[in-house]
């Protein structure tokens, strides 16, 4: 819930996406496996915001 303060709109949008659905997306749907993939590109993209860079939240969940 941290990184939703820093997170881009588009982002946030995907990961409740993600949410709704169990956020374990079946191999087989094709749809749910595109959003994941977009929710983890738009994390990569916040996560490259030098801002961001250094924020504990970040760092942890990316290394998780």
């Amino acid at each position: 819930m941290k990184l939703l303060a820093t997170s881009s709109e588009e982002g946030k949008a995907r990961w409740a996406a993600l949410t709704k659905s169990g956020i374990s997306p079946s191999p087989t749907n094709e749809a749910e496996l595109l959003t994941l993939r977009g929710a983890m590109l738009d994390f990569i993209a916040d996560f490259a915001n030098w801002d961001n860079s250094t924020v504990p939240d970040y760092l942890e969940t990316s290394r998780r």
